[in-house]
C-alpha cells in the first residue's frame, strides 16, 4: 500500500486551516512524547509526515532518532537537538498553514485588534497572499514561542503552540489525493482528529507486569532450589544416573581386562560396583549445599587471651534487634541501609559466613563479594589477626599468625572467622546517620531512596555518602529470612 505523504498533499493543493490543525497537532504531540523520553527525531519535514488510512498525520523517518540518556546521565547536547526539532516543526507549520487565514484566524493571531496596519498583525487581509511570506505572517506565534523555548522550558512551548493552533481553526478531516471530501470510511468523528493520543500507561503496565513475572520466577526458583526436598531430589537423580551408567562402565572395564588376558570374576565386578556407588554417595552427601558458608576449622583457632579486646565491636541488644527488624521488615530503603553497613563489616573482617546474612544465595552480589574476600590481601584487612590476638609485639598470637606486627599469616592458614554482627539500626547508637552529617563528623551522610518496588523485589538508590565508594543503586529481593542484596549497580566500595 502506497502511503500519502504531506509533501504529496502540498504538491497537489494547499490545505485548509482546519486541515492544517489536523496535521500539525498530532506531530507536535509526538515530538512532545519523544522529548519526554529524552530522545530527538532529527528529521522533521513534509517528507517524513504521512497519512494513515483514517487520514491522521503520523510522523515517520526515525533513522536519525537519537536517545540522549545513558543510565542516569543526560547528554549535554539534548537541549540543542530538542530545540532543533521544535525549529523544524515551526518550519513545517509555515509550509502547511495557508497564507489567507480569514477573519477568524486573523483575529486570533493579532489578539483581536483589527486594523493594526499590518497583514497578519491584527488586520484582515483583503485577499489571499501567496508565497512563503504569507505563511510567515500566518504563524507569528510559532516564532515567538520558539524564541521563548530557546531561553525557557519545553512545556510552555508545547502547551502554547497547541492552544494557538486550536485557536487558528476548527480541525477538519484531511481530504487525501484520490479521495472525495464526503468519504468517511474510518468511522471517526467529523473532525478527523483523534485527541486520545497514545496510551503510554497501558504499555508501561505491560512492561512492569513482565518484569514482575520475571522477578517472581527467579525468586521462586531460588527458594525452591534451597529447600531440602529439592536438594534431595537432585541427589536422588544424580545417584540414579550413576547407577544407570554403572553396568555399561563395568562391562567396558571387563572387556578391557579380558583383552589384556586376565579373567575377571563376578564377585570382583560386584565389589567394584558397590565401592563406586558408595564413593559417589559419600561424595554427594559430604559436598556442601549451594549457598552454604565455607567450612572453617573453628577448633584449630587459638583461644583469645582474656585481656584482649574483641576485634569487632558488639552492638547493643536494642540496636541489633532493631536492625534485624529493618532487614526483615517491609521498608526496602531502611533494609538497604542496614544491609550495606553489615556488608561493610563483613568485607572488612573478610568473613564469608557474615556475608550469608547480606547477599542472596547464587546471586551476582554473592559472587562479587566472595571474590573480593578471597582476593584481598590479608595485610590490607583490619581483621587479619585472630579474634583476641594481642596487638603488642611479643604477645601470644593465633596458630599460623606471624609474631611480628604487620606481618601477614603464613601460607596455608585460613583467615580467622569473625562473628557477624548485625548493623545498628538507623537512629540507634553507633548507626550511620541518615540525615545530614554534622560539620566535622566524618564521611558525608547516606540516604536511601526507593526507586521502584515490584513484587518481592525492590530497586533502592544510594544518595550521598561518597558516591565513589558506595553503590549507586541496589537490587533487593525479599525471601523467608528478609531482604537480601541480589546485585549492585554503579560500582561498589
Amino acid at each position: 500500500m502506497t502511503r500519502t505523504t504531506l509533501a504529496a498533499l502540498l504538491a497537489e493543493r494547499a490545505p485548509t486551516p482546519g486541515e492544517a490543525v489536523t496535521v500539525l497537532v498530532p506531530v507536535l504531540q509526538t515530538l512532545d512524547d519523544l522529548h519526554t523520553l529524552d530522545c530527538t527525531h532529527g528529521a522533521v519535514s513534509v517528507r517524513t509526515v504521512f497519512f494513515d488510512d483514517t487520514g491522521k498525520a503520523t510522523l515517520d523517518g526515525w533513522a536519525r532518532c537519537v536517545e540522549h540518556r545513558r543510565g542516569e546521565v543526560l547528554d549535554a547536547g539534548f537541549r540543542a537537538a530538542m530545540v532543533a526539532d521544535c525549529r523544524a516543526f515551526v518550519e513545517l507549520a509555515r509550509q502547511v498553514v495557508p497564507g489567507d487565514t480569514g477573519p477568524r484566524e486573523a483575529m486570533s493571531l493579532g489578539g483581536g485588534k483589527v486594523g493594526a496596519g499590518r497583514v497578519g498583525a491584527g488586520s484582515v487581509a483583503a485577499g489571499p497572499v501567496p508565497g512563503a511570506k504569507a505563511r510567515l505572517r500566518a504563524t507569528p506565534f510559532l516564532a515567538e514561542e520558539l524564541a521563548r523555548l530557546e531561553r525557557g522550558r519545553r512545556e510552555t512551548f508545547v502547551r502554547e503552540c497547541e492552544d494557538r493552533l486550536f485557536e487558528l481553526a476548527t480541525p477538519e478531516a484531511v481530504t487525501l489525493p484520490g479521495s472525495t471530501a464526503g468519504d468517511d470510511s474510518s468511522g471517526d468523528d467529523s473532525s478527523g482528529y483523534d485527541s486520545s493520543g497514545y496510551d503510554w500507561e497501558s504499555e508501561t503496565a505491560g512492561v512492569l507486569a513482565g518484569i514482575t513475572a520475571e522477578v517472581d520466577e527467579v525468586t521462586r526458583g531460588d527458594v525452591e532450589a534451597a529447600r531440602p526436598r529439592a536438594r534431595l531430589r537432585s541427589w536422588v537423580a544424580d545417584v540414579g544416573a550413576v547407577i544407570r551408567r554403572a553396568p555399561a562402565a563395568i562391562a567396558a572395564w571387563g572387556q578391557l581386562r579380558r583383552g589384556e588376558g586376565r579373567r575377571v570374576r563376578a564377585r570382583t565386578l560386584l565389589v567394584a560396583a558397590v565401592v563406586c556407588v558408595a564413593a559417589v554417595v559419600g561424595a554427594l552427601v559430604s559436598l556442601p549445599a549451594a549457598g552454604s558458608p565455607d567450612p572453617v576449622a573453628a577448633g584449630k583457632q587459638a583461644p583469645a587471651p582474656a585481656s584482649a579486646p574483641p576485634t569487632t565491636p558488639e552492638p547493643s541488644a536494642g540496636a541489633t534487634t532493631e536492625a534485624d527488624a529493618l532487614i526483615a521488615g517491609d521498608d526496602p530503603a531502611a533494609a538497604a541501609g542496614a544491609l550495606l553497613v553489615l556488608r561493610e563489616r563483613c568485607l572488612a573482617a573478610r568473613s564469608l559466613p557474615c556475608l550469608e546474612r547480606v547477599d542472596q544465595p547464587d546471586s551476582a552480589a554473592r559472587t562479587a563479594d566472595r571474590a573480593a574476600v578471597s582476593q584481598s590481601p590479608p595485610s590490607q584487612s583490619p581483621a587479619q589477626t585472630a579474634p583476641g590476638a594481642s596487638a603488642t609485639a611479643g604477645a601470644p598470637t593465633a596458630p599460623g599468625a606471624s609474631a611480628t606486627a604487620g606481618t601477614p599469616p603464613t601460607a596455608g592458614t585460613p583467615p580467622s572467622p569473625v562473628t557477624p554482627t548485625a548493623p545498628p539500626a538507623p537512629g540507634a547508637a553507633g548507626a550511620p546517620a541518615t540525615g545530614p552529617t554534622p560539620e566535622g563528623a566524618g564521611a558525608p551522610a547516606r540516604r536511601y531512596r526507593l526507586v521502584q518496588a515490584v513484587g518481592a523485589s525492590a530497586l533502592v538508590e544510594v544518595v550521598g555518602g561518597g558516591a565513589q565508594r558506595q553503590p549507586a543503586s541496589l537490587l533487593l529481593v525479599k525471601g523467608e529470612a528478609g531482604w537480601r542484596i541480589r546485585e549492585l549497580f554503579g560500582g561498589g566500595p
